[in-house]
C-alpha cells in the first residue's frame, strides 16, 4: 500500500523488506515515540529563533531551503532517516519560529491557537484511526493524491503571478471563497495523517527494520508542519474578518 504522502513513498523501501533474521523489526509505538522526539526538536529550534525576531528574516530563508534539501534527501534515501530527520527537525525548527513570529506580530496568540489546533486535530484522527472508524482505501488515496496536486498547482500559479505583482484573490482573502479554501486545504493536510498512520501500519506489518521508524516519524512531521501552517492561515483568515 503506497502513501501519498512523498515523505513516505519510495522504492528504497521494496528493497528493505526483507530483514535478517534476529534483526529488530519497526513498531508502532516506536514511530510513535521517535516522532515526539522530532517534535520536540522542532518546537526548542522554533522557540529559538522566535526569541531573536533580528533573525527571523535569515532564519526564515535557511530554515526552508535547507529543510526542503533534507526533506528530499530523506524521502530518497529512507535509511539516512535516523540522522537527516532530527537534522530536518531542527532546520525546519528554524523557519516555523520566524514565520511564528510573524504572524504573532500581527495577530498576538494567534501562533499558540494554531498548535493547539494542530495537536487536538492530530489526536483526534489518532483516535479514530486506532479506533478504526475510517478505514483508508486505495480510492481515498487517489482522490487525495489527485487533490494534493491540484493544490501544488495552485501553489505553483500563485508563485508564479508574484512576480509580476500579482495574486490569486481567493487565495488569500479573508472572504467565504478565502476561508473556504483554507478549510479545503486543512481539511486536506489532516486527511493525510490518516494516510500516514495507515502507511507506518503497513510497514510495521512488512517487518521492516527498526531504524526506519526515523523514516516514519520524518513523514509524521512533514504532515505536521503542513497542517500547522494551514492552520495559521485559516485562523489569520478568520481574525481579520
Amino acid at each position: 500500500m503506497e502513501s501519498t504522502n512523498p515523505a513516505l513513498r519510495s522504492r528504497a523501501l521494496d528493497e528493505l523488506s526483507r530483514r535478517a533474521v534476529g534483526d529488530a523489526a519497526m513498531t508502532v509505538n516506536g514511530t510513535a515515540t521517535k516522532t515526539l522526539v522530532l517534535l520536540l526538536a522542532t518546537t526548542f529550534s522554533a522557540l529559538l529563533v522566535w526569541q531573536r525576531p533580528e533573525s527571523w528574516g535569515a532564519s526564515m530563508i535557511f530554515g526552508s531551503i535547507g529543510g526542503l534539501v533534507l526533506a528530499l534527501a530523506t524521502s530518497f534515501k529512507p535509511t539516512w532517516a535516523p540522522i537527516t530527520a532530527p537534522i530536518y527537525a531542527v532546520v525546519e525548527g528554524l523557519a516555523l519560529g520566524a514565520i511564528s513570529g510573524l504572524y504573532n506580530v500581527r495577530f498576538a496568540g494567534l501562533p499558540m491557537m494554531a498548535v493547539a489546533a494542530t495537536l487536538v486535530t492530530a489526536v483526534l484522527l489518532f483516535a479514530v484511526y486506532r479506533a478504526g472508524l475510517i478505514k483508508v482505501t486505495e480510492r481515498m488515496r487517489a482522490v487525495a493524491g489527485m487533490a494534493l496536486l491540484g493544490l501544488l498547482a495552485t501553489y505553483l500559479v500563485q508563485f508564479a503571478l508574484g512576480f509580476f505583482g500579482m495574486s490569486i484573490p481567493f487565495i488569500n482573502g479573508n472572504g467565504m471563497l478565502g476561508i473556504g479554501f483554507s478549510l479545503l486545504t486543512t481539511g486536506l493536510a489532516a486527511f493525510f495523517l490518516l494516510l500516514d498512520m495507515d502507511r507506518v501500519e503497513q510497514m510495521v506489518k512488512q517487518g521492516l527494520p527498526k531504524s526506519l521508524e526515523w523514516y516514519g516519524a520524518f513523514g509524521f512531521l512533514v504532515t505536521l508542519i503542513w497542517l500547522y501552517m494551514e492552520m495559521l492561515k485559516l485562523l489569520s483568515k478568520l481574525q481579520r474578518r
